[in-house]
């Protein structure tokens, strides 16, 4: 399975230097990387079609409405980053695979009980 070069995402995404390199967080239906200060993520080609539609790219069209939904009404969330040359939404192909990417969010502990 292909994985892009550090330079390729930053090209992609216009992320200028990019940030280092591609740091492996996650492999499941999709692989993650941080790349500095961001999230890439690259899907699988056989991926998809379970929720809606045939197949991956009907699936992320599905997906990237909901998010933008969600932007729409100020849902505090990473917002994603438009790619240079876009081949659906917010995704760019890369060889056989498609990626998106979002800014990283570093993950902290609450401090409030929320069990009530």
């Amino acid at each position: 399975m292909y994985t892009p070069t550090p330079q390729e995402i930053a090209l992609a995404f216009d992320l200028g230097s990019g940030g280092g390199e591609l740091v492996h967080v996650r492999r499941g239906d999709n692989d993650a990387w941080r790349l500095g200060g961001y999230f890439v993520k690259g899907y699988f080609p056989a991926t998809g079609g379970q929720f809606n539609g045939d197949g991956l790219t009907d699936q992320l069209a599905v997906a990237m409405a909901f998010e933008q939904l969600a932007l729409d009404a100020g849902v505090d969330m990473p917002e994603p980053v438009m790619p240079v040359d876009p081949f659906l939404g917010w995704l760019v192909q890369i060889e056989d695979r498609l990626f998106r990417v979002h800014r990283w969010v570093e993950h902290h502990s609450g401090s409030a009980d929320v069990s009530a």
